[in-house]
């Protein structure tokens, strides 16, 4: 998503960014779907349900103090493996969580508490 923004974003679309899903908020507004990412994009507004994973995520792996592999915490939210996968990438990405590079079996940990302070940054919590 890169470019300019096509128009100025609305006020009342900037307040409904981010609570509720992008879809609704196209077709309440009139705008494509692809409009409304790039303004949420631009602004930096968290897709709407990412706080809520985010935390769940972040509460398994509170329950393994050693860390925890993606199937792992696949099995524990009734998710799939490559779906764990792509969201601990992710949050190690942002750097809520840490991992260790091995070879077939990745480990995932909390990060150092640092992680509240980049939440705060984002405005989750």
């Amino acid at each position: 998503m890169s470019g300019p923004i096509p128009m100025p974003i609305p006020i009342v679309v900037r307040a409904l960014l981010g609570t509720m899903p992008d879809r609704c908020l196209a077709m309440h507004s009139g705008v494509s779907l692809s409009t409304i990412a790039r303004w949420r994009y631009a602004l930096r507004v968290p897709a709407h349900g990412m706080r809520a994973t985010t935390q769940r995520y972040l509460a398994a792996l509170a329950v393994h103090p050693c860390g925890a592999t993606a199937h792992e915490i696949a099995t524990a939210l009734g998710v799939t493996r490559q779906a764990a996968h792509a969201m601990l990438t992710r949050l190690a990405y942002n750097g809520f969580v840490t991992r260790e590079q091995r070879a077939k079996i990745t480990p995932y940990m909390l990060a150092p508490v640092l992680w509240h302070a980049k939440e705060k940054e984002h405005g989750n919590i």
